[in-house]
C-alpha cells in the first residue's frame, strides 16, 4: 500500500473531488462512491478507516416483516449458479454490494451512489460468535426464491454467498440482469430469515439485507421498489425493538437527504435538520449513526446547502467530540475544524482563484496561513489544506500550490502531535516533488513485465504520457480514457508508458493476459522496490492514483494530473485537434475488471 495520511473513517474532504472546468470542484463527501463519471482518485488524503463494531443487545422484536408487493417479483428472477460448498459460513458481516461494471440507469446525488448501496449499520457479533455448520451445495440456477432453506443458519450462509457473488455475464446487460436477480434472491431470503429469526442479531441481518436489496433495485428502477423501500422503513420505525426502529429512522433520514440533494420539492430542509439533531441525540442506538450523519452533512454542502452543512457539522462535532469511541471523537474534532474552514470561506476563495473570477491569490494564501497556524489546527486542517494544494496543482496554479505546501510544512513542523507532524512532512514533501517536475526533463527507467530492459530513448521527440497505475477500479476506468487518446493521437507522435505500482507483479502479468495494453508497462528493475517504493514513483512524489504527467516533444513535463478531459485538452494544445470526438470511453470499450483470473 502507498504511505497514506489517515483520514476520518467516514468523512471525505471538503475539497476532494471538486470539479472546476471539468477538472476538480469541491465535493466528495461520505462513503466512497462512484456516482459520477470520474471515479475519485485513490489518495493519501482521502483514505478511510473501517467501520468499527459494537455490541448489540439481543431483545427480539415481534412485528412481522413488511412484505414486498407490486411487480417486483416479475421484474427479476433468481440468480444463477453459485457454489456454497466453498463459502465457509461464519459470523456474517453486514451485507455489502459487489456491483457489476455497469451503470445504473437512475442518476442519484453526486458522489453518493455507492454509499447508498451500503446498509447504514452493521450487525455486530459477540466475541465468541458460533460458526454455522456447512450447508449443502445449492444450485441457484434451479432455486425458486419462494423455496429457500428452512433454517436461519442456512439462510445466513446463503446471504453470505450471494453477497460475494460476482455477476458473470458477458455483456453489461447480462451483468445487470444477473446482478438484479441476485438482489431479488437476497430480498426473498431476508424476508424468510426475518420470519425464522430467533434473536435480534439475526433479525438485524434480515432487516439490513432487505433494505440493501431494495435500495439497489430501486436504483436500477425496478418497478415499485423505491415506494416499497420507504414503506418498509416506515414500518420498521414503528417496531418495539429500539435498535431496529432507529435503523428505520436512519434509512428514512438518508433517503430524505438524498431527495433534498436531488431537488425534490416535497423535502423540507428545516425538518431534515431537526431529524439530524434528534438522531444525534440518540446516537447510541446504532453504532453507525456518526457515519450516516457525517454523510448527510457532506451531501448538504455538496448540493449547495452551505448553511445547512455548517449547522450539521457543528451539531455532529459537538455531539461526538466527547465520544468514548476514540476515533469518533477524533473525527468530531475534524468536523469542528471544518466548521472553522467553512466560516473562513476557504472554498469560496479557492473557487474564485481557480475559475479566474477573482485572482486574489494573496487573500487565499493569507487565509491558509491563518488556518494552518491556528492553535487547534489538526488533522482536519491538514487534510483540507492538502486538498487545496491538490486542486491548485490540477488547475495549473503550480506556484500557488507550492506556497501552500510550504505554509503547511512550516506550520506543522513543530506540531505537538509528532505523528501529525510526520504526516504533514510526508504529504508536503510529495506535493513539492509534484510541482518541481514542471518544466524539467523526466527519464523513465525500469524493466518490462517480462523482465526485458525498457528503452526510454525510443520515445525521443514524442509527446509521452507517463501514467502511474495499479489494477484498482479508478485506474482501470482511466485506462479507457487513455486508450481513446492513444487511438486519436498515436499516429501523430503521442505515446504512453504505464508505470505499474502493484507490489505483486505476477497479478499484473495475469491481468495483462486478459486485457493487453497497446503501450509499454514498466515496473522497477529492483524486486525489492516494487509498488510505492518504485524509484520513479518516489522521485515524482506519487501519493494518489491514478497519477499521470505529460511530457512534450523535448521530454519536459508540461502537465501534472493529465487525466480525463485534461489529458485531451493538453494533447490538443501540443498536437492539434483530435482525430475523432472526445472525451469519453471509445465506442465498444468497457472498463476492465480488476478480478484476478483463475
Amino acid at each position: 500500500m502507498f504511505p497514506v495520511i489517515p483520514g476520518p473513517r467516514f468523512q471525505g474532504s471538503l475539497l476532494n473531488g471538486w470539479l472546476v472546468s471539468s477538472i476538480l470542484v469541491i465535493g466528495c463527501f461520505g462513503l466512497i462512491g462512484c456516482g459520477g463519471s470520474d471515479p475519485a482518485p485513490i489518495s493519501a488524503r482521502t483514505s478511510q478507516f473501517e467501520v468499527g463494531d459494537a455490541a448489540v443487545d439481543p431483545p427480539r422484536a415481534t412485528a412481522p416483516s413488511p412484505a414486498i408487493s407490486g411487480d417486483v417479483s416479475e421484474s427479476v428472477t433468481a440468480s444463477s449458479e453459485i457454489d456454497l460448498q466453498d463459502a465457509v459460513p461464519g459470523s456474517p458481516a453486514a451485507p455489502q454490494v459487489v456491483a457489476p461494471q455497469v451503470t445504473a440507469p437512475k442518476v442519484m446525488a453526486p458522489e453518493v451512489a455507492d454509499s447508498a448501496l451500503q446498509p447504514p449499520a452493521q450487525p455486530v457479533q459477540p466475541p465468541e460468535a458460533p460458526r454455522f455448520d456447512p450447508v449443502e451445495r445449492l444450485d441457484l440456477s434451479e432455486l425458486d426464491p419462494d423455496q429457500l432453506p428452512d433454517s436461519p443458519a442456512k439462510l445466513r450462509a446463503l446471504l453470505e454467498a450471494l453477497q460475494a457473488r460476482q455477476p458473470s455475464g458477458r455483456t453489461p446487460q447480462e451483468q445487470m440482469e444477473e446482478f438484479l436477480s441476485i438482489q431479488f434472491t437476497r430480498l426473498k431470503a431476508a424476508e424468510k430469515l426475518w420470519d425464522l429469526a430467533e434473536d435480534q442479531e439475526t433479525q438485524m441481518i434480515a432487516v439490513q439485507t432487505k433494505v440493501d436489496a431494495l435500495r439497489i433495485m430501486s436504483r436500477f428502477q425496478v418497478p415499485d421498489t423505491e415506494k416499497e423501500l420507504h414503506k418498509y422503513c416506515r414500518a420498521l420505525q414503528e417496531l418495539d425493538d429500539p435498535e431496529i426502529s432507529f435503523f428505520g429512522r436512519l434509512v428514512l433520514f438518508r433517503l430524505a437527504v438524498e431527495d433534498l440533494a436531488g431537488g425534490v420539492e416535497q423535502v423540507d430542509l428545516p425538518t431534515v435538520l431537526q431529524d439530524l439533531e434528534e438522531l444525534a441525540a440518540e446516537a447510541s442506538k446504532n453504532p453507525n449513526t456518526f457515519m450516516m450523519l457525517s454523510d448527510a452533512a457532506g451531501i448538504f454542502f455538496q448540493s449547495g446547502n452551505r448553511d445547512a452543512a455548517l449547522q450539521a457539522y457543528r451539531t455532529i462535532g459537538r455531539t461526538f467530540q466527547d465520544s468514548e469511541d476514540e476515533e469518533e471523537a477524533t473525527e468530531a474534532a475534524v468536523m469542528l475544524e471544518r466548521v472553522r474552514i467553512l466560516e473562513a470561506e476557504m472554498d469560496v476563495k479557492l473557487q474564485a482563484v481557480v475559475t479566474g473570477e477573482a485572482a486574489d491569490e494573496g487573500q487565499l494564501l493569507q487565509t491558509i496561513e491563518t488556518l494552518v497556524n491556528a492553535e487547534d489546527a489538526g488533522m482536519g486542517t491538514l487534510i483540507e489544506m492538502g486538498q487545496v494544494a491538490t486542486v491548485l496543482e490540477m488547475t495549473d496554479h503550480h506556484e500557488v500550490a507550492k506556497q501552500v505546501y510550504e505554509k503547511i510544512r512550516a506550520a506543522f513542523a513543530e506540531h505537538l502531535d509528532a505523528d501529525l507532524a510526520e504526516l504533514a512532512e510526508e504529504m508536503t514533501a510529495n506535493g513539492l516533488r509534484h510541482v518541481a517536475l514542471l518544466g524539467e526533463p523526466l527519464e523513465v527507467t525500469g524493466v518490462k513485465l517480462d523482465g526485458s530492459p525498457f528503452d526510454w530513448s525510443k520515445y525521443e521527440g514524442k509527446v509521452v504520457l507517463v501514467s502511474f497505475w495499479t489494477w484498482t477500479d479508478p485506474c482501470l476506468y482511466e485506462i479507457s480514457n487513455i486508450i481513446q487518446a492513444y487511438q486519436q493521437y498515436h499516429d501523430r507522435g503521442f505515446d504512453v508508458v504505464g508505470i505499474n505500482l502493484d507490489e505483486d507483479t505476477e497479478t499484473v502479468r495475469r491481468f495483462m493476459d486478459i486485457q493487453p495494453l497497446p503501450w509499454a508497462v514498466v515496473v522497477s528493475a529492483d524486486p525489492e522496490k516494487q509498488g510505492p517504493q518504485n524509484p520513479l514513483a518516489v522521485h515524482c512524489g506519487v501519493d494518489l492514483l491514478p497519477f499521470a504527467v505529460l511530457l512534450d516533444q523535448e521530454g519536459k513535463v508540461v502537465a501534472l494530473h493529465a487525466r480525463q478531459n485534461r489529458l485531451h485538452e493538453k494533447l490538443q494544445e501540443l498536437l492539434g485537434p483530435p482525430a475523432g470526438d472526445f472525451p469519453g470511453s471509445p465506442q465498444g470499450l468497457e472498463p476492465a475488471s480488476p478480478a484476478v483470473p483463475n
